[in-house]
Order: C-alpha cells, then structure tokens, then sequence
C-alpha cells in the first residue's frame, strides 16, 4: 500500500521511478544519453534551467522573456537530468571509458543578452556585497 500523502503525487513521482527502469531495455547506451543531453543543452542552459528550479522551489515567480520555463518545460529537462545522472553513474561503476563521446566541454560561445540578464539576475538576488550589511 502506498503511504497516504504520496497517494496525490504518485503520477508526479512515476516517471521519474522509471528512469531507473530504462537502463535494463533493450538497447540501452549510456554514453548516447550522455551525447543527447549535452546536444540539447549546453552548460549555460543547464544552470538556467537549475537556477529556476531553485528558484521556484523557493516559491519565486520566474518570468523570462527569451525562455519559457513553464512546468512542462522543468519537468522535461528534470527527467532528462535524471537520466544524465544515471547515464553517468552507470559510466563510473563500469569504468566506462568517456573521453571519445563528443560532449562540449563549454558553452557554445555565446555570450547573450540571455547570459547577461541572468548576470543581472544573480546581482539581484545576491545583492551588492558592500551594502548588503
């Protein structure tokens, strides 16, 4: 029997249960999940997508007008964190060797208008160090 208050959070909680499932498929390559994650998001977009799911569990509002980080959106890159995660621990307890998988090891370069709004974002949040006292 599943404990009482999980019973309302059981179809949230469910997919991420199954990443742990999908490494025993058929088929199943660590390494390309690796590849795929890094493909779709590079390091800047991982820390953006980190820092709103920081943000709004500490119940900020985020509202960015270049990226829609709605709940589909945090839910999809949470799932797709998860599987990196396991994707890597796999690596590492196999001794998997991934220094050929093709992984950006930087951002793409670009430096945006995107890169400095969050620059400014984080000066907000953190404040000015020297008036913060």
């Amino acid at each position: 029997m599943i404990f009482k208050p999980l019973e309302n959070y059981f179809h949230l909680i469910l997919p991420f249960e199954m990443v742990f499932n999908y490494p025993h498929t058929e088929g199943y390559d660590p390494e390309k999940v690796i590849e795929e994650f890094w493909q779709r998001y590079d390091i800047n977009d991982s820390r953006d997508h980190i820092v709103c799911l920081y943000l709004k569990a500490l119940g900020k509002e985020v509202s960015d007008p270049v990226k829609d980080y709605g709940e589909d959106e945090l839910k999809s890159y949470s799932l797709e964190l998860m599987h990196l995660l396991v994707a890597y621990y796999l690596c590492h307890i196999h001794e998997v060797d991934l220094s050929e998988l093709d992984v950006p090891n930087l951002s793409q370069g670009k430096i945006t208008e995107e890169e400095l709004k969050f620059r400014q974002i984080n000066f907000e949040l953190f404040g000015d160090k020297k008036t913060a006292k």
